[in-house]
């Protein structure tokens, strides 16, 4: 019969522990270093003296532990692989394309 002392156990819980702890902070740190930008499309109903070409809105923000610079921002064209793109966007803060 095999028997495991208390020593044992606690041994191989540790071990267990510190595997487990091991991969959670690999998993963390390959998630870091990853891009992550999040893209909300949302319709837009000009008012007052706003432009009444503006009908179509995208924000894009960016969670990640790191600067991002984006430098074009577009639509696929439903049903269909064209890509549209936005070639003089109107920024929230007053900004302006990178390099623009």
């Amino acid at each position: 019969m095999l028997e495991i002392s208390i020593f044992k156990a606690v041994t191989l819980a540790v071990a267990f522990l510190g595997a487990v702890l091991g991969i959670i902070n690999t998993w963390s740190g390959l998630d870091k270093a990853r891009v992550k930008l999040r893209v909300a499309p949302a319709h837009v109903i000009p008012l007052g003296n706003a432009d009444p070409r503006l009908t179509f809105r995208l924000t894009i923000t960016n969670p990640s532990a790191f600067a991002v610079t984006v430098v074009e921002a577009g639509v696929f064209y439903h049903g269909s692989s064209e890509r549209g793109s936005f070639i003089q966007p109107i920024f929230a803060d007053g900004g302006v394309w990178p390099g623009g």
